[in-house]
């Protein structure tokens, strides 16, 4: 079974939890990110994964092409010749689009199931 779905709006990173005397917390941005992919991923498909079925996970992040950039180096980026290098780096990108279709938490079965997984950031209009 393959699943694939988009989320618009711009790309957030996994930030790191807060912690306090008493509580240690998740930032509301990112809580709010997370929600947004399960939402968005629970939308994108009807059928549950069998339990014993290997999941490939393959994430593609596209940046935009900043604006004051000239048409040379824009058409560097559209081509794949220039990549992006600015935050949120390929790690908090796939922690917090995992952790978003991860309900509940549940990460030692989800964490079995993965026999691979794949981050790609890219330039995009």
């Amino acid at each position: 079974m393959k699943v694939e779905f988009t989320i618009d709006g711009p790309l957030i990173g996994k930030a790191r939890p807060r912690v306090t005397r008493t509580v240690t917390y998740t930032p509301k941005k990112t809580s709010q990110y997370e929600d947004l992919v399960r939402y968005t991923a629970i939308n994108s498909f009807d059928e549950c994964f069998d339990n014993d079925e290997p999941v490939d996970v393959k994430i593609v992040a596209y940046f935009p092409v900043p604006k004051s950039w000239s048409k040379k180096r824009k058409a560097l980026c559209l081509a794949n010749k220039e990549l992006p290098t600015k935050m949120p780096d390929a790690d908090n990108i796939g922690k917090i689009i995992m952790d978003g279709m991860n309900p509940k938490r549940k990460l030692n079965k989800q964490l079995k199931k993965m026999v691979e997984v794949r981050i790609k950031r890219d330039m995009g209009d």
